[in-house]
């Protein structure tokens, strides 16, 4: 588990005004309205980018499980491929609001449901104060020690905890 707020209190996001306090989401292209869940991920999305080197064009938001497998709920908040084409799904992130507990079994469930049906090697769990990541080998879950590089996600150049 890495404690992140320190970096995510030093990311900033525009707001707008319609219909209260908005935020722009650059994957999607729309305003949201600016809730902790929604703030949370949108700051999430700049740390990957800024953080993880992680190319805009492989993060993708909402991602419903329906798109996946017939009958399947839920979205993913994040999803981030491992190529270009979009087809190989690297990491799930479950993004929560600050006040929420990513450590809890609740989290962990629904971002581990989602990976299996995406077939993910990793997950993260963020809530805007800490991020933990997990990959997933031979039908364990172990911890990553901190949070790793695009790059080294690629190559599993990563420390277990």
């Amino acid at each position: 588990m890495k404690y992140i707020e320190e970096i995510f209190d030093n990311i900033e996001l525009e707001k707008f005004q319609r219909d209260g306090d908005c935020i722009y989401d650059s994957i999607r292209s729309f305003l949201l309205a600016a809730t902790p869940e929604e703030c949370v991920r949108q700051k999430t999305i700049v740390y990957l980018q800024q953080q993880l080197g992680i190319p805009v064009n492989r993060i993708f938001v909402e991602e419903s499980m329906a798109h996946t497998k017939k009958g399947a709920r839920g979205r993913a908040d994040i999803v981030v491929y491992r190529d270009d084409e979009c087809t190989d799904v690297l990491m799930i992130i479950e993004c929560k609001a600050p006040y929420i507990n990513v450590l809890g079994d609740e989290v962990f469930k629904q971002a581990s449901g989602y990976r299996e049906i995406l077939n993910a090697e990793y997950i993260m769990l963020v809530n805007g104060v800490e991020a933990v990541v997990y990959i997933y080998n031979d039908g364990e879950y172990f911890e990553v020690k901190d949070i790793p590089s695009f790059e080294e996600l690629l190559s599993a150049k990563i420390s277990i905890t």
